[in-house]
């Protein structure tokens, strides 16, 4: 489970919120891909694991649809 950016202290606090199924199936999708990103070539720039911000930006765009973006 990440530990960077304060990720871990954040799922915990929101699991109980309903949203468990959610961030089941995020943690399994960070063990899997967590080391790609926006400009992954870049080493400097940090991996989905380390910050999962710009990857649920994406995916609260895509739920919300053309009229919220």
């Amino acid at each position: 489970m990440s530990t960077l950016y304060g990720y871990t202290k954040r799922r915990h606090k929101i699991a109980g919120q309903g949203t468990r199924p959610f961030l089941d199936a995020l943690e399994a999708f960070l063990d899997r891909y967590g080391a790609r990103g926006p400009g992954e070539i870049d080493l400097a720039r940090p991996r989905w694991r380390e910050d999962p911000a710009p990857l649920l930006q994406v995916l609260a765009a895509h739920v919300l649809g053309p009229a919220h973006s």
